[in-house]
């Protein structure tokens, strides 16, 4: 009777990470502990090399200061969550902007991206590092997804979806971050999402006398 168990070299051809590929997992696992435990202040290239176990010539291999290693450490750390590039424009966004909400509020990559929006200047290189990797890609999708709809008509012509998508976006860090009126809930996904939507919604006839 054959035995039931599995081989070994079953397993032969599944992939094993090679040494970079550990460097660069610690490395990544040792930035967001060592943010998330004493903040941005004293964070160093020494304290990060100490935490992953590796030598800093690996870090200067791979990045050219700390703010890159930050800023790659933040974009590898927890993948966003993929939208439909051809879904329905208010289902998506909602979805996007509950994404960013969950991220910046429940996870520990958001709580060190939260310290890193409140630090000086000194890692404004980090958070442009990762904004032009990591988020630009993703705001260019979604100003795809409402130039779609301005050229079906669902939209207003004379809609900026940059600017849209910039004051969505702005509007949920602004809200976890506390910076909206005293005492106030922050506004929920779906109430960002259509007070938007709702203002670039087509005029009639009669709403474009009216305002001319």
């Amino acid at each position: 009777m054959p035995s039931s168990r599995v081989s070994p070299r079953s397993h032969e051809n599944e992939h094993q990470p090679g040494r970079g590929e550990r460097a660069e997992f610690a490395l990544i696992g040792a930035v967001v502990d060592l943010i998330d435990e004493e903040g941005v202040t004293g964070l160093t290239v020494d304290k990060i090399a100490a935490r992953a176990k590796v030598g800093k010539p690996t870090i200067y291999r791979r990045w050219a200061n700390k703010e890159e290693l930050v800023a790659y450490a933040l974009g590898h750390s927890e993948a966003l969550a993929p939208f439909d590039p051809d879904g329905d424009l208010r289902t998506t966004l909602i979805d996007v902007i509950e994404n960013l909400e969950y991220r910046l509020t429940s996870t520990r990559v958001g709580r060190v991206w939260c310290r890193l929006l409140g630090s000086d200047d000194r890692y404004s290189d980090a958070t442009r590092i990762y904004a032009d990797l990591f988020v630009s890609p993703r705001i260019d999708a979604l100003v795809s997804l409402l130039e779609r709809d301005m050229a079906t008509g669902s939209l207003r012509p004379d809609t900026d979806p940059v600017a849209i998508v910039t004051m969505m976006i702005s509007t949920v860090v602004g809200g976890v971050l506390n910076v909206r009126p005293t005492g106030r809930p922050a506004p929920s996904a779906k109430a960002i999402v259509d007070a938007y939507l709702n203002g670039l919604a087509p005029r009639s006839d009669t709403q474009q006398s009216t305002r001319t």
